[in-house]
């Protein structure tokens, strides 16, 4: 019997850039014979109970003349629905063995309140992303989270995934916080990935309306391709500095890194076929 994964992205409407992390997420757990599925929040029309509380983040900067006005295709469409109900059906019907966030410090508030409605099934809970990395104390305050992966996911939830598949203690994997019964933390080293080691995205998980995004006042069918890993400047408004601090304090290395030319090649060529999977061996 396969494991299976949720993967959850709680976005914020009018968000479109596509997750990259997401697919790669997915690509590796489907390599290793897990069943993954997503539920994305970004096209929903409302993300809470509230009237006239609708926020739509891409057009929000053309009211404020922080980008030119634009018209999506109809390929998006909102989803006018409950997002709570629909989450909770979506777990019920996938039936889960672990359920895993990822997300930033906007969405972590949309995060809880999802978890909320599906904590009687007692589903273990993974949250990564920035949010995590840089609080994973504050994000395990919460009952509705069990572990959180403080920086690099990719081979922390592989091997999180064998070992609860195969009933074995994962409190001892690199990346993961775990919180314990007693409510006391287990911490773990942190570590870094061979980007060259992943696999290609996995773009079959994403609806079609999800390769589309504004730009220049026009809306481009697009998909974002990783070539690096962090950055040599230090802009006070991004993670990139304090990231990059974090690892040299802890790993004694420089986060900033580049894929081979080789595997750039072979992911530019992937996304430019335009298929909905792609797995390409050069």
């Amino acid at each position: 019997m396969s494991f299976k994964v949720l993967l959850i992205y709680p976005n914020q409407r009018g968000m479109n850039m596509l997750p990259p992390a997401i697919g790669l997420l997915s690509s590796i757990l489907k390599e290793d014979g897990n069943d993954v599925e997503l539920f994305d929040t970004t096209y929903y029309e409302r993300l809470d109970e509230s009237e006239g509380s609708e926020i739509d983040s891409d057009h929000i900067k053309t009211e404020k003349l922080m980008a030119r006005p634009y018209e999506m295709p109809n390929e998006v469409t909102l989803i006018t629905t409950n997002v709570f109900n629909d989450f909770k059906k979506k777990v019920e019907s996938f039936r889960p063995d672990l359920l895993a966030v990822s997300c930033t410090e906007d969405m972590f508030e949309l995060s809880i309140e999802l978890l909320k409605t599906v904590n009687t099934y007692n589903i273990p809970t993974i949250i990564g992303g920035v949010f995590a990395t840089f609080a994973p104390d504050l994000a395990l305050s919460f009952d509705e989270i069990d572990i959180a992966c403080k920086g690099e996911g990719e081979d922390a939830l592989r091997t999180l995934c064998r070992r609860m598949k195969a009933g074995k203690r994962y409190d001892d994997i690199s990346n993961l916080w775990i919180k314990n019964k007693d409510g006391t933390i287990k911490t773990n080293p942190t570590m870094m990935i061979d980007m060259d080691a992943n696999p290609l995205i996995d773009m079959s998980i994403f609806e079609e309306a999800r390769f589309y995004r504004p730009m220049g006042g026009n809306v481009y069918r697009m998909f974002p391709v990783e070539t690096f890993r962090g950055c040599p400047y230090k802009c006070a408004f991004c993670n990139s500095p304090s990231q990059e601090a974090m690892y040299r304090e802890e790993t004694g290395e420089s986060y900033i890194r580049r894929k081979s030319f080789e595997n750039m090649r072979r992911e530019l060529s992937a996304a430019g076929t335009g298929r909905r999977f792609v797995n390409i061996s050069m």
